[in-house]
């Protein structure tokens, strides 16, 4: 009886046993993103909703720009403003320094135009670094993508008030997709690493 049992058994499973295929059961693991602005403002427009699928680099989200767009020119004005001085310093300190090697100047002046030209560079490189920060600034008004996905939830709405990193979106990442499965230890001798 155990003979004939274990005969149809084998006759009943054999395609199973032979076959390299596995049944396997578990969970398809999604991989999300937060999405917020890196400044704070009114959010001005959403242009996605929940559901949506988007590309990297899509534009999802704008805050209102006015007072970003008015930091850049204001930066850019104070840019001018320290470019003219520095101009003014350069050839100040030009006209120091030859008046220095004649030995017709008194060594004084030639220090104080040399400070002067030092600061007013200095000025120049903190009002283009202001100018950079705020051009960054104005860039971070637009939320966009940094994956492929789906939006799985819109947190907030036109109209509101969010600080820097407030979240506005959760999105699911496409690619790659990760599935935790189990096997079960009569297979464990079928499976390896890199195996389709």
């Amino acid at each position: 009886i155990v003979g004939l049992s274990g005969f149809l058994y084998l006759k009943h499973n054999r395609q199973e046993l032979l076959s390299d295929e596995i049944t396997l059961y578990g969970n398809i693991d999604i991989r999300d993103v937060v999405l917020g602005f890196r400044q704070e403002g009114r959010i001005k427009e959403l242009k996605v909703d929940e559901g949506d699928q988007v590309k990297a680099g899509d534009i999802l989200a704008t805050l209102d720009q006015d007072t970003f767009k008015q930091a850049v020119d204001l930066n850019k004005a104070l840019l001018e403003v320290a470019n003219a001085n520095f101009d003014n310093a350069k050839k100040e300190f030009i006209r120091q320094q030859k008046l220095n090697t004649q030995k017709i100047n008194a060594q004084k002046d030639f220090d104080s135009a040399l400070q002067t030209y030092n600061a007013a560079l200095a000025n120049q490189d903190a009002a283009k670094a202001n100018l950079d920060l705020a051009q960054i600034a104005l860039g971070d008004t637009e939320l966009k993508a940094p994956e492929s996905g789906t939006i799985l939830t819109r947190v907030r709405e036109m109209g509101s008030i969010v600080a820097a990193g407030a979240p506005i979106f959760t999105l699911s990442l496409d690619k790659p997709v990760w599935i935790r499965t189990y096997i079960d230890e009569p297979n464990l001798s079928k499976v390896k690493p890199g195996q389709k």
